[in-house]
C-alpha cells in the first residue's frame, strides 16, 4: 500500500520529520511493505527538503502553496505571464500525478481546522481543505492522521471542516481537548483521542551527550536546562514590541544561570532562506542569547540537526523548557521533566497525557520568568521522581500510538 502524505515538511520545522519518521514506523508495524510519498513545501525550501529526504531515504514531491488550480485563472496568467503559469501548471501536474500513483492520501497537517484566536482561517482552507479537495478530485481514499482541531471559529472554516470531517470513518483527535471540541462540533461522530505519534521517535542518549559537549566545548559539570524557543510565539507576543519576547526569555536564562544551571538553546526550526525571528527558531535563539550576560554555561545548538538528534540532546537534560510543541513531546517521551510554554491547547493535551498538567504556562504570561524559574527549581528537586513517572507512563503512551495505527489501517480498503 502506498501513502501520499500531506501537510508535513522534512526541513524547517523539525516537528515535521519527527512526525514523518514516527508515522512510517507505526504504519509499517501494521503494513511492512508500506510505501510513502511526502508532499513537502515548494521552492525556495524544496531544495532543502530534497536534501533531507535523501538523508531519511524517503520520496518527496513539491507541493504548490500558491492556490492550486485556481491560481491558473486567466487574469493571473495575464498578470504574471505565460512562462510563470506554465511552470506552475507543470508542478501541479506532477503533484497530482504523484497523488494518483498512491492508494491513500493521508493528511498530517497536525493543526487542521484551527480558527482564530489560536490559528487562522487562511491556513485551514489553504492546507488541509485543499488536500481534502484534491483527494476527492483524484478519487483517492482520504484519511487524516491524529491532529489538533478547533476552534471552528469562522463560518468558512466551520463549513470546510464539516464537509471534510464528516466523510472520515473516525476523526482522530490529538488529546482530550481536541476530542471535546470535535464532539461538540459534530455530535454523534465517531471520534477517538490519541497521543502525538512523535512520542515513538527514536533517539540516542550517547549521541546527545556528544552534541552537548560540542556545544559547550566541554561536558557540563552542573545541571542542564534545555530551552526551545518558538518563532510562532515570537510573532504572537508583540504587545511590547518585537523585542519583548526576546527580553523576557533573556531574563529567564539569566535567572537560571544565577542559580548555577547550564542552559542550552535547542532550536526546532531552521530556515536557511528565511533567517528571521518570525520564521526561524535559530534566529530567535541567537537574539535571546545576545542579551544574556556572558557565561561559559550558556550556548546554542547552531547545527541544523535531524529530529532524532534534537531529541537525543533533549534526552540528556535535567529539565526542558519548551515553547515548541514537539520539543515538549521529545522531552516527555524521553523521561525528561518538562515545562510547556503554551499558545494552543495541544500543549496542555500532551502534558495531561503524561500527567504533567501542573507544569503548563501561558507563553504570553507577564509573570513567566518568575513562574518558570520556580517550576525549574521544583522539577530539579523532584527530577528522579518525575523522570520515573514519565518512564513508567511511556510504554502505555507508545502502545496507544500503535493502536491508533492499527485502527486506521483496519478502516482502509486494503489491496488483496
Amino acid at each position: 500500500m502506498k501513502f501520499f502524505v500531506t501537510g508535513l515538511c522534512l526541513q524547517g520545522n523539525k516537528g515535521g520529520p519527527a512526525l514523518a519518521l514516527s508515522l512510517m514506523k507505526v504504519l509499517r508495524a501494521e503494513i511492512p511493505e508500506a510505501e510513502f510519498v511526502f508532499s513537502v513545501p515548494p521552492e525556495p525550501e524544496f531544495q532543502f527538503e530534497q536534501k533531507r529526504a535523501r538523508t531519511y531515504g524517503v520520496k518527496v514531491v513539491e507541493d504548490n502553496w500558491d492556490g492550486g488550480l485556481p491560481s491558473l485563472h486567466p487574469w493571473r496568467v495575464l498578470k504574471e505571464g505565460l512562462g510563470s503559469s506554465l511552470r506552475r501548471l507543470r508542478k501541479l501536474k506532477t503533484w497530482h500525478q504523484s497523488m494518483r500513483s498512491c492508494d491513500v492520501v493521508l493528511d498530517m497537517t497536525a493543526i487542521g481546522y484551527v480558527g482564530p484566536p489560536e490559528g487562522s482561517e487562511y491556513h485551514g482552507l489553504g492546507m488541509r481543505y485543499r488536500y481534502f479537495k484534491a483527494a476527492k478530485r483524484t478519487r483517492r481514499v482520504f484519511r487524516a492522521w491524529t491532529q489538533s482541531y478547533g476552534p471552528f471559529s469562522t463560518p468558512a472554516l466551520a463549513k470546510a471542516a464539516k464537509e471534510d470531517l464528516s466523510t472520515l470513518p473516525t476523526v482522530y483527535c490529538r488529546g482530550e481537548e481536541t476530542l471535546r471540541q470535535v464532539q461538540a462540533f459534530l455530535p454523534g461522530k465517531d471520534c477517538r483521542a490519541y497521543p502525538d505519534v512523535a512520542v515513538v521517535l527514536d533517539y540516542d542518549r550517547q549521541q546527545g551527550h556528544e552534541l552537548i559537549k560540542k556545544a559547550f566545548g566541554q561536558t557540563p559539570d552542573r545541571k542542564l536546562v534545555t530551552i526551545s524557543p518558538s518563532a510562532v510565539q515570537f510573532g504572537k507576543d508583540l504587545s511590547g514590541g518585537e523585542s519583548a519576547y526576546v527580553r523576557q526569555r533573556a531574563r529567564l536564562v539569566d535567572q537560571l544561570l544565577d542559580r548555577g544551571y547550564a542552559v542550552l538553546f535547542v532550536p526546532h526550526t531552521s530556515h536557511p532562506t528565511q533567517h528571521t525571528p518570525y520564521r526561524c527558531d535559530l534566529a530567535v535563539s541567537l537574539a535571546i542569547h545576545a542579551l544574556v550576560r556572558p557565561s561559559p554555561w550558556v550556548s546554542v545548538i547552531y547545527a541544523d540537526l535531524s529530529a532524532s538528534d534534537l531529541k537525543s540532546v533533549i534526552s540528556c537534560a535535567d529539565v526542558h523548557i519548551g515553547s515548541r510543541y514537539h520539543s515538549v513531546v521529545a522531552a516527555l517521551s524521553a523521561a525528561v521533566p518538562a515545562i510547556s510554554l503554551s499558545w494552543h491547547h495541544k500543549y496542555a493535551d500532551i502534558m495531561t497525557i503524561y500527567e504533567q498538567s501542573k507544569f503548563v504556562l501561558d507563553g504570553q504570561s507577564q509573570t513567566l520568568v518568575e513562574d518558570c524559574t520556580a517550576m525549574v527549581e521544583e522539577l530539579m528537586a523532584r527530577s528522579d521522581e518525575v523522570s520515573a513517572q514519565l518512564t513508567a507512563l511511556q510504554p502505555q503512551v507508545a502502545a496507544a500510538v500503535y493502536e491508533n495505527a492499527r485502527h486506521l489501517v483496519q478502516g482502509l480498503p486494503l489491496k488483496q
